[in-house]
């Protein structure tokens, strides 16, 4: 930001009644951008600023006429004030030209990755957020064609806008940045009513809006509004400050003494890079609000189950934070149903807390649940965990994957590499520590109920008699028998002890086993079909038949072995749970 355009700022709002504590001088620099430093030791300060210089969606109520969506129309009169060659005359005062001290110090560019160019998306390749962003414009897109085609603008740019809206996904990344991003913090004009012009301005809010109910309590919950010099002050989440309304303004109000030197700063709230990155167009190292967004989609009536009858929790993005400016909705349900989650359910995991992942668990071991079983077992626990951490692991490896090197020749901008390093080693160290974590629970769970566990190792070492005498006699006296999986010496066993369980060396604390395979026999044998696979492996087992263990024996084991055990991923071992 110019120094005369700074100046020229706070000149207006000194004249209309903007207080500034005495001792704090703003700076602007090229390298470091604007701060608002204090001069000398000040014990208290007070920033306010008057309603009649914000910039709310009444405005746009007066100008447009509108009764709805005025946050959608609140971005379109910022840009006809911005855009727009004609006086804007609300309450008999023209607030373009009222504004033009404020306007003309919005910022030059932002650097969010909703406007950079092909190679700079690279850097995001297979990242939450690069693979959101397409989805995000589109949104944006659809917005401003809802209220453009309400002004009844006959004008060739919007037919040709709207061609672009409605055949956005079409559109290679390349046409994206060619037709639309790259104009909207370039030196060219465009109409107000433009899409152009629409985007510019909802990046501006993106970037700087604050929720209007602080200054009208009354007012629902997602408008929001401007304010003029406040959104000045440089944000971190730790600094103390409260927003407020005294009188007819807006404060933010230092609640620590301010040392000379040290820089004013606003506080945003607790936000993740990703929301940073998005909205403000910057990242933080080491943000410790910093999350991994994890969508789980599941079928409708799975949710309708979930929302009436267990006690699961099933996030959305309000739950974690308001983005009102995005969507433009003014309405925010008190409760959920199955359309809040028609795009899956929305986890954010992260390092300070396992709260999601607690919740991640639950949600995971109710889709593992056998039907005679409740989620809170300790099988369908820990198969739960199990998919989970392949998840992680997967996602993990998905995002460990450099970019690509681009093929095309657009320049890569040092600092916005540089946030989408940091973004992408903080998603990457968040999914390491969330699957360490469930390697930590895991191993707690299984020393805690280690007696309810039945693993081939144990039986190796429980029953000698098995593999030295019984397996080579149930393939023919071969003494060198190989299998391929943990499974089929699993199954094996549970069939022939099953039938031979009057084995000596055989604790008693193995029984449940063979009862429970007896209860499940008596119960499901006429239910089990013999499969495709099921033949492919008692053929892989027994390429010529066997007199001793049948086919049906094989499916009804196999069938008993997926209901009673969970599959631990680091071997592919299926280890028997006593219920």
């Amino acid at each position: 930001m110019a120094a005369n355009r700074l100046e020229n700022l706070l000149n207006w709002a000194k004249k209309h009644d903007v207080q500034i504590p005495e001792g704090l001088r703003y700076y602007s620099d090229e390298l470091m951008g604007l701060s608002c430093v204090a001069e000398k030791d000040i014990l208290s300060a007070q920033f306010s600023i008057p309603s009649s210089i914000i910039i709310t969606g009444e405005l746009a109520r007066k100008h447009f006429g509108a009764k709805t969506s005025l946050n959608t129309w609140l971005k379109f009169l910022l840009a006809k004030m911005k855009f727009g060659e004609e006086a804007i005359i609300v309450d008999g005062e023209d607030i373009k030209e009222k504004f033009a001290p404020y306007l003309d110090c919005l910022p030059d560019s932002i650097d969010t990755p909703i406007v950079w160019n092909p190679s700079e998306l690279q850097l995001l390749k297979s990242t939450n957020l690069g693979s959101s962003l397409r989805d995000k414009l589109y949104l944006i897109f659809k917005e401003w064609k809802h209220v453009a085609l309400a002004l009844d603008i006959c004008n060739e740019l919007i037919s040709d806008e709207i061609s672009i809206c409605d055949h956005f996904m079409e559109l290679s990344d390349e046409e994206v940045y060619e037709k639309i991003t790259s104009q909207v913090f370039g030196n060219d004009q465009f109409p107000w009513f433009s899409f152009r012009a629409f985007l510019w301005a909802h990046l501006i809010f993106l970037s700087r809006a604050f929720p209007e109910y602080v200054l009208n309590p009354s007012t629902d919950t997602s408008k929001i509004m401007l304010l003029p010099v406040i959104d000045l002050l440089n944000h971190n989440y730790n600094a103390k400050v409260e927003w407020l309304r005294l009188d007819d303004s807006f404060c933010v109000r230092c609640l620590m003494p301010l040392s000379k030197g040290q820089e004013v700063l606003n506080n945003y709230g607790g936000k993740g890079n990703e929301e940073l990155l998005t909205g403000y167009g910057f990242v933080m190292e080491n943000n410790v609000f910093d999350t991994v967004a994890l969508r789980i989609k599941l079928p409708t009536d799975t949710i309708a189950n979930i929302l009436q009858n267990e006690d699961i929790v099933l996030p959305t993005l309000t739950d974690y934070t308001r983005f009102a400016f995005e969507d433009g909705k003014e309405t925010h349900k008190s409760s959920k149903d199955v359309t809040d989650f028609e795009d899956g359910v929305l986890y954010l995991i992260s390092k300070e807390n396992d709260i999601s992942l607690s919740q991640l668990l639950d949600l995971f071991a109710f889709v593992e649940k056998n039907s005679n079983e409740s989620r809170t077992s300790l099988r369908a626990q820990l198969q739960g965990l199990q998919k989970l951490r392949l998840a992680l692991e997967y996602k993990l490896d998905t995002i460990s994957v450099g970019p690509e090197t681009s093929s095309n020749s657009y320049p890569i901008k040092p600092y916005r590499k540089f946030c989408a390093d940091v973004y992408r080693k903080s998603q990457r160290h968040i999914l390491k520590h969330n699957i360490n974590s469930l390697k930590r629970i895991e191993k707690e769970w299984t020393s805690t109920h280690k007696s309810r566990l039945v693993t081939v190792k144990k039986i190796l070492k429980a029953d000698s008699t098995f593999f030295e005498e019984d397996v080579p006699n149930l393939f023919g006296g071969n003494l060198d028998v190989t299998f391929t999986s943990y499974n089929h010496i699993l199954m094996l066993w549970i069939i022939w002890r099953s039938k031979n369980s009057t084995c000596s060396q055989l604790p008693r604390r193995y029984n449940w086993v063979f009862e429970a395979f007896k209860l499940f026999n008596d119960q499901y044998h006429s239910d089990i079909l013999i499969t495709p696979e099921t033949r492919d492996l008692y053929k892989s087992l027994f390429p010529n038949g066997s007199e001793k263990i049948c086919i049906d024996e094989v499916a009804i084991a196999s069938s008993f072995i997926s209901s009673n055990s969970y599959t631990r991923i680091s071997n592919d071992e299926s280890i028997l749970v006593q219920t």
